[in-house]
């Protein structure tokens, strides 16, 4: 419903700019579970914000952002060829590449959680897409 009406994207993308105390990831949980859904893929890789906003995440000093993000980019991937020409950009393939290795070292250094192993397993799977 949200993605069908008109610049609905653009304004969550918006929201993702103001952070609420109780709940500062909400927007971007939203657009994250808009990411799963096939018939919005088309529209969410289409739009150029949300594309950049989900690829900043990876770059936030929050791992509740990073792992939102990541798996907000995995969703989009999977099964849709057109988000894996459009995630192959350069600069969207470098900062997954970049927080990739990042995750895994820090992973490896310290006591894993599930979290932890999800997030790299996100990452992972993303460097393998976007590399084959």
């Amino acid at each position: 419903m949200i993605v069908k009406m008109n610049a609905n994207l653009d304004q969550l993308v918006e929201m993702t700019k103001y952070k609420h105390k109780s709940s500062p990831y909400m927007v971007l949980l939203i657009l994250h579970n808009i990411c799963f859904s096939s018939a919005n893929k088309a529209k969410i890789i289409a739009n150029d914000k949300v594309i950049a906003v989900l690829s900043a995440c990876l770059d936030s000093d929050s791992p509740m952002a990073q792992r939102i993000g990541a798996s907000a980019l995995w969703a989009l991937l999977h099964n849709c060829q057109k988000a894996k020409v459009t995630l192959k950009n350069p600069s969207i393939k470098r900062r997954i590449d970049e927080t990739y290795a990042s995750v895994k070292k820090t992973v490896l250094q310290n006591q894993e959680t599930q979290q932890d192993v999800y997030h790299l397993k996100c990452l992972e799977t993303l460097v393998q897409f976007l590399s084959s």
